[in-house]
């Protein structure tokens, strides 16, 4: 049966330290594979009382990234959308190679350094998650597991929301329509939209993830996950 598991990771990453030292949030909207070796961030940098540029010369300066790309920000300082080039992190690899799903992103600085949800379709590929971290000498923890529900539908405002996101760009690699332009075009504030459309994402991959059988029922494990 399809789970989502909440994980908790002890340490920060380097994104979430500069963004707390610059009263910042920085969150990776999409991430794609480059190459065997590197992977590509979309990250929205905003600075509610600073200067968006500020976040992106320190992260270049402490080398996070291998390169980093940045929109314009004379129109609105406090905010960029960039485009970073890294190794692929270790989280990442251990989802790739174990085959689950991120709901969400451990380098966005607005998860702090604990909540990582993702799905996974049994125990035995939680299992196999955990292990891949603990080899890369990363510390994580189950912070709780709860069903995938199938029949959870979209509301009346994320129908909204995901179709004119879909119509205007917003999910295109680059994109063509900011979260800033779209919250404008929808009237309402960037973060309210953030989490509409992160609410609306989690239930379209759920029923994707269920509809294209990637849930399976299994025997119950012998080991210490119960699903």
């Amino acid at each position: 049966m399809l789970r989502q598991v909440t994980i908790g990771l002890e340490s920060q990453t380097e994104v979430q330290e500069v963004a707390r030292a610059h009263g910042a949030r920085v969150s990776v909207l999409d991430c794609k594979d480059l190459n065997k070796k590197d992977m590509a961030f979309l990250l929205d940098v905003s600075v509610p009382h600073g200067d968006a540029e500020e976040v992106i010369s320190d992260l270049k300066t402490k080398k996070v990234f291998k390169r980093i790309y940045a929109g314009e920000t004379k129109e609105q300082p406090s905010r960029s959308l960039c485009v970073a080039i890294l190794n692929r992190p270790a989280v990442c690899q251990a989802v790739k190679d174990c085959g689950a799903f991120c709901l969400n992103c451990p380098y966005s600085s607005s998860e702090g350094n604990s909540e990582w949800n993702l799905l996974v379709r049994d125990s035995e590929q939680l299992k196999a998650l955990l292990t891949e971290l603990e080899d890369h000498h990363i510390n994580a923890s189950i912070g709780g597991l709860s069903d995938v529900r199938r029949e959870e539908e979209l509301t009346a405002r994320q129908i909204e929301v995901l179709t004119k996101a879909i119509s205007l760009g917003y999910f295109e690699f680059p994109r063509r329509f900011s979260l800033t332009a779209l919250s404008q075009e929808l009237g309402i504030k960037p973060s309210t939209l953030s989490q509409v459309l992160r609410a609306a994402e989690e239930k379209v991959m759920c029923k994707y993830a269920a509809d294209m059988k990637i849930a399976r029922v299994t025997s119950p494990s012998r080991n210490h996950f119960s699903f």
